[in-house]
């Protein structure tokens, strides 16, 4: 059987974006369709296209929220959902120095020149694959360890 990490680079490598490829791996866990994930993550790759927030992360943070998050504003406790999201991104960051697309890949994502340059350098290729693997590895780490 495939891991998480495998089906998710498989996925990527496949056409999807990073942050469907990131969601897709937990839409089960959290009990919405992969479709439904896919198409809630389809805008936000690429910094939501604007080289902003790495898809990786905001579909870790879409995850995250699933888990964690209240569906009724008095069961709410967006304090310790905020918590989790922040320890999370600081990990990536540890790992990554960064969350911004175009800070990870080392150009500017949300111009067609910065794609252009970033693509023909294979830095998606290169670089995405481990921002994927670091978010689904600290993304197993609460499931295996709910907080």
């Amino acid at each position: 059987m495939q891991s998480k990490t495998d089906k998710a680079l498989a996925d990527f490598d496949g056409n999807y974006n990073c942050c469907q490829s990131v969601i897709k791996q937990f839409s089960e866990d959290l009990g919405i369709s992969e479709e439904f994930a896919i198409k809630t993550a389809a805008g936000f790759g690429g910094g939501m296209r604007c080289g902003h927030t790495c898809g990786v992360i905001t579909g870790s943070i879409m995850v995250l929220g699933l888990k964690y998050g209240k569906s009724q504003p008095e069961q709410s406790d967006k304090e310790e959902l905020y918590r989790i999201v922040k320890e999370f991104t600081e990990a990536f960051v540890s790992v990554h120095g960064a969350t911004h697309c175009k800070d990870l890949i080392g150009y500017d994502t949300g111009t067609d020149e910065g794609r252009a340059k970033a693509s023909a350098e294979g830095r998606f290729k290169e670089r995405c694959p481990l921002f994927i693997k670091t978010a689904i590895s600290l993304l197993e780490e609460y499931e295996s360890n709910p907080i």
